[in-house]
């Protein structure tokens, strides 16, 4: 082909169209390799070596996330009176101050703080834009840490649970959404912790505001008498409740009661993250924190 009338400038124009194709199909390959087989990093990009290891993050960045740690105390109040140094002696004793105040909730187990990059990948998960629902990255992301949560509970909660339920959400906002975040999170415990899943204990009556526009007293009146739990089959029942994010409290303790006047005899609150409670957040409080226990975790 002679290039002297302007058939190059043409041939290059015609190319283009299949370049595009050609990097948008890389780029859906590559996405493609990434979900099944991960390589780098979620957050710094980082080549992560064995995929088998952790399949979202390199071990600088898997150290650096903000884990719950013993000093930060109960997740709900932030009371240190049942902390201890002993972990055997710690796991399964209940918050004094939150039983005192009559919360329905025996314990409550968290992993990470709701800061830095959780802020971002929990939202960006139960309220991703377009059909397609979460990108890659915030899936690695979350899948690897709720697989660090069930290894934390495997541990601690070895023998002190019968099953796993998950908040639920109004068929509403199931119909917008077209998921529900705490089945997705409940789902995967419950298989780490050879424990039943059952999403059917409870159901949400009435379509309530959603907690994050509210807070203090208002989340508690948003979320009143909004579940109810169907009769348990069997009494006695010790059941560990899971959604995302504990903030107040106000919406596991509403699920918590519908469950306990149900028969249920114990319900743990299991999330993946929690805001640190108020009495946690002083500044003498933070100096005392030690490193993050989690982190070799692997």
């Amino acid at each position: 082909m002679s290039m002297s009338d302007g058939s190059w400038e043409s041939v290059q124009q015609t190319s283009l169209p299949s370049r595009t194709k050609r990097s948008r199909l890389r780029g859906w390959a590559t996405g493609l390799i990434e979900a099944i087989l991960p390589t780098h990093c979620t957050i710094c990009g980082v080549y992560i070596g064995d995929p088998q290891v952790n399949r979202a993050f390199c071990a600088a960045c898997l150290g650096a996330l903000p884990w719950w740690r013993h000093a930060d105390g109960c997740p709900k109040c932030g009371d240190l009176t049942s902390t201890s140094t002993d972990l055997s002696s710690r796991i399964d004793a209940a918050c004094p101050r939150c039983l005192a105040n009559g919360s329905p909730l025996h314990r409550c187990h968290v992993l990470l703080r709701y800061e830095a990059h959780i802020r971002r990948w929990v939202p960006g998960f139960k309220n991703a834009p377009g059909v397609f629902g979460p990108s890659i990255p915030i899936l690695r992301s979350l899948d690897s840490l709720v697989d660090a949560l069930g290894h934390q509970l495997s541990h601690q909660l070895a023998g002190t649970l019968d099953l796993v339920t998950s908040i639920p959400i109004h068929p509403h906002r199931f119909r917008t959404r077209g998921f529900n975040q705490a089945d997705w999170i409940a789902t995967r415990l419950a298989r780490q912790l050879a424990l039943p899943f059952d999403p059917s204990c409870l159901r949400r009556t009435r379509h309530t505001q959603p907690q994050a526009s509210l807070a203090g007293i208002a989340r508690h009146r948003n979320v009143g008498g909004a579940f109810r739990a169907r009769p348990m089959v069997e009494r006695d029942l010790r059941i560990g409740l899971v959604d995302d994010v504990l903030t107040t409290g106000s919406t596991l303790e509403a699920a918590g009661n519908a469950l306990l006047e149900a028969g249920a005899i114990e319900v743990r609150a299991i999330t993946l993250a929690a805001t640190l409670p108020p009495a946690a957040r002083s500044p003498r409080r933070a100096a005392e924190r030690p490193d993050c226990p989690y982190a070799a975790y692997p």
